[in-house]
């Protein structure tokens, strides 16, 4: 909003200005003051009728300007001009509408979309396509509105967002994209099969992890990580020696997934590449490297290379060597814990947090539940609330939300209210006095954090909306 207001001050000053000495170039913004409009409507998410008259009544620069400004405001009253605007003159103005219908995700949309998807601009047909999906339109709807088109352009439309559709649905299209495609199309083939793998997917994506493509081999990586077998483990180590990082990093993340969820036991022949890759020379392998090591854990050199790091390495190295002992409960994670509380490093006296955290190091988290830092006292308050089973959110869960709402960092009030939204366990009184004490800026971002809180209470039973809307008096 602050853009607009600023926009339209400036073009307010414009109209009163003395102007220029001659001889002095003049920048002309056409439609200036509708285009402030227009910044106005989308900021403020509004559909509001003199701005988009005033912007009908432009050219093309300003009817593109429009579309794109109603599908941002996201108002149903949009939906209606923007479909007109699909049919304008101007080739800009119709890719910008079927954009924005996508964004508005209006369903009474869909028929004009669906003839859209087969326009002779292919660009055109690839928005309606998009759109279609956001709209949540079927595949073998959008499938027999291309089915006239010739097969290799139903592919250029279909295949870029074809990730968007129903994934069971789509699966038997990304594998034949997979057979028909070469090139990007192919990639994007590929992408839809891993952006949201399920199990009848993993043949195929055990078949992508040769691909010459690294970022396919990446993509196929990471899905088998979710929904691969012991097997895969096997599998992904030949990308440990890839020669691009994406699929390093991916295979890393996947490994690390199946050990995590017992599909597999850590394997012996991925200790020497994680020895490896540790010092390898890119900083997001070497990372991704000590991360996995974790799961490796309690190997005596692998944990070695870890407690080291985690005192002699660079900034993100000890955060996350930390973090990876203390996961798997690593004997010398707790001193290192305490070295890491008393570190001037605030980072490092985050992660401190969340490592005692995981290791019940209570007189840890009370040190760092008085240090100066908001980010810590969240990072306390976290790892806290985290340890709180389900018969403590009542007593223990409420007694620390209650007394994070007394914290004087907005940061620590609004994480006690991001609990409180999920576990509502502290009464209405309390949530007043934190709202009646609250002051400043900070005030709205509180009273929206209030709001769901609030809710909860009256959603589980244990507050009456009357008395709930007091709270807000």
């Amino acid at each position: 909003m602050a853009l607009a207001v600023v926009l339209t001050l400036t073009v307010n000053a414009c109209q009163t200005a003395a102007p220029p000495p001659t001889g002095t170039p003049v920048l002309e913004v056409p439609d200036l003051d509708q285009r402030a409009l227009l910044l106005l409507l989308a900021d403020r998410e509004i559909y509001e009728g003199f701005s988009v008259n005033k912007g009908l009544e432009g050219g093309p620069v300003l009817h593109r300007e429009l579309a794109v400004a109603l599908g941002r405001a996201g108002q149903p009253e949009g939906g209606v001009v923007v479909e007109r605007l699909l049919a304008d003159s101007d080739l800009e103005v119709r890719r910008a509408a079927a954009f924005a219908l996508g964004q508005l995700a209006e369903p009474l949309s869909s028929g004009v979309l669906l003839a859209t998807a087969a326009d002779p601009d292919r660009e055109l047909g690839r928005l309606a396509v998009e759109a279609l999906a956001k709209l949540g339109v079927g595949l073998a709807e959008v499938q027999t509105a291309l089915s006239g088109l010739a097969a290799a352009e139903q592919w250029e439309r279909l295949l870029p967002a074809l990730y968007r559709f129903d994934k069971r649905e789509s699966l038997e299209t990304a594998l034949r994209g997979l057979e028909v495609t070469t090139g990007a199309l192919r990639a994007r083939a590929a992408y839809a099969l891993a952006r949201r793998g399920i199990e009848p997917a993993a043949p195929a994506l055990r078949g992508l992890l040769s691909d010459a493509d690294p970022w396919v081999k990446g993509w196929a990586a990471r899905t088998l990580g979710d929904v691969g077998t012991g097997a895969d483990l096997a599998l992904l180590r030949p990308l440990l020696a890839e020669p691009e990082e994406g699929p390093v990093i991916q295979a890393l993340r996947a490994g690390k997934r199946l050990v995590d969820r017992g599909e597999v036991a850590p394997s012996g022949e991925w200790r020497s590449e994680l020895l490896r890759l540790a010092d390898d020379p890119r900083p997001g392998v070497r990372i991704t490297a000590l991360e996995a090591a974790g799961s490796w854990l309690l190997d005596p050199e692998i944990g070695a290379v870890l407690a080291a790091r985690a005192v002699e390495g660079s900034r993100r190295e000890q955060q996350v060597a930390l973090l990876a002992l203390a996961t798997a409960g690593d004997p010398r994670a707790l001193d290192l814990t305490r070295r890491a509380a008393a570190s001037e490093d605030l980072q490092l006296r985050r992660r401190a947090a969340q490592a005692a955290g995981l290791l019940g190091a209570d007189e840890v988290l009370d040190e760092l539940a008085t240090d100066a830092h908001p980010a810590v006292r969240v990072a306390v308050l976290e790892a806290r609330l985290a340890g709180v089973g389900e018969a403590e959110e009542a007593s223990r869960g409420a007694e620390l939300a209650a007394l994070a709402l007394e914290d004087l960092a907005a940061p620590v009030r609004a994480t006690a209210l991001g609990w409180l939204a999920s576990h509502p366990v502290v009464p209405l009184g309390t949530l007043r006095r934190a709202l009646a004490a609250s002051c400043g800026g900070d005030r709205v971002d509180l009273e929206l954090g209030m709001i769901r809180a609030v809710e909860a209470l009256v959603e589980a039973g244990t507050a009456e909306i009357d008395l709930a809307a007091e709270v807000f008096d």
